[in-house]
């Protein structure tokens, strides 16, 4: 199995350049995805990374993942026309009649099915085969067998996401998120939402746990999924670098097993390492096996979160310069203290509430 990594900066880039991902995927400045409020990519700073990415034999993939208007749609267009020069592995797509559209015009470029379409079963998978699509993104509600069925059905390359937020809505599509925090939900996840408990005016929050398939990768391995992904464009490069490694350890593992004859073990080491990466929030099984919605999400996170937090905003912050990052993501670390801490449980923090990290 390949290891796609998260590169949400040119700092992440290179961080999972070298910490041993097979893969990377990105997004562009001034496009409307799925991760606009990260430090994205201009045409230089891609074109750098592309040259760097080859020199290690990684594939490069362009993010185009979210729904988009008739102006948008043209500008995206236009936008993977250009990128025909750079030799780039794909594009992740999300959007049906563009996924026709850049198949008819680069018929040799590989187009990857964006988990943002909610892919979750063979005859959907087999549509998008006779679309053009090489390779699908599952829906992360999807096991490891049904993983396995989808690939043999529809003869599409087959990825996971096995480390990230478990989302308690439906991806690209939460209108919950997008009315509290006011943001549009096509072009940021806020992972977190309040609501109203009953009509005295009580409130709660919904965190969402993280989710890894770590101690699963063999039985991917085995269904035949084809890559692995991880989430995390908009952290740091600390973030990014340390994911890899235990990803990158773990893959490694599991050959060395599967030539031996022996058993796949996890090293405790890897999932504490992960835990440190999950800002202190509880990391569930998912869905790989016998995932249970409910314990995905939470609604008092752990007080360490806030400290991890905190670090990782202010990495987000000097990696990428960008004042406007800052800003949302220090009012979401001060939500979660305030929710945390049980004041203002009626009312919420001052300021209104707003999203996460992921």
């Amino acid at each position: 199995m390949e290891l796609m990594s998260p590169a949400g900066s040119p700092l992440c880039g290179r961080a999972v350049l070298e910490a041993g991902a097979d893969a990377l995927y990105l997004g562009l400045r001034d496009l409307a995805h799925q991760r606009d409020q990260c430090r994205n990519f201009d045409a230089v700073e891609l074109e750098d990374l592309c040259i760097e990415a080859r020199a290690r034999d990684v594939k490069v993939y362009v993010t185009f993942n979210s729904s988009y208007n008739l102006q948008d749609y043209e500008a995206i267009s236009r936008r993977i026309d250009g990128l025909a020069d750079l030799e780039i592995a794909g594009v992740i797509l999300a959007d049906i009649g563009l996924i026709r559209d850049v198949h008819r015009r680069h018929p040799a470029l590989e187009i990857e099915y964006s988990v943002q379409g909610q892919c979750a079963n063979r005859r959907s998978a087999s549509l998008l085969a006779e679309l053009g699509v090489s390779r699908v993104v599952l829906d992360r509600n999807v096991s490891v067998e049904e993983a396995r069925a989808i690939k043999q059905a529809s003869g599409l390359a087959v990825d996971l996401f096995a480390f990230g937020f478990q989302c308690y809505s439906q991806d690209s599509i939460c209108y919950m998120g997008d009315y509290w925090s006011g943001m549009p939900c096509k072009v940021h996840c806020t992972q977190r939402v309040r609501f109203d408990d009953d009509p005295g005016g009580s409130a709660r929050h919904l965190f969402m746990k993280y989710y890894s398939g770590l101690r699963y990768l063999d039985r991917m391995a085995e269904a035949g999924v084809d890559r692995i992904k991880l989430e995390g464009r908009h952290r740091s490069s600390a973030y990014a670098r340390r994911v890899t490694e235990v990803f990158r350890k773990g893959l490694d593992h599991l050959a060395r097993c599967r030539a031996e004859g022996s058993a796949y073990e996890v090293d405790p080491a890897w999932e504490a390492s992960l835990r440190t990466a999950a800002l202190g929030f509880e990391v569930t099984d998912g869905f790989f096996v016998d995932g249970d919605y409910h314990r995905s999400v939470d609604t008092h996170p752990p007080l360490g979160s806030v400290a991890h937090f905190v670090y990782d905003t202010v990495r987000v912050f000097w990696e990428s310069g960008n004042a406007a990052t800052f800003r949302t993501e220090l009012r979401a670390g001060w939500n979660r203290f305030w929710s945390h801490s049980g004041r203002g449980s009626d009312q919420g923090p001052p300021g209104g509430t707003f999203g996460g990290l992921e």
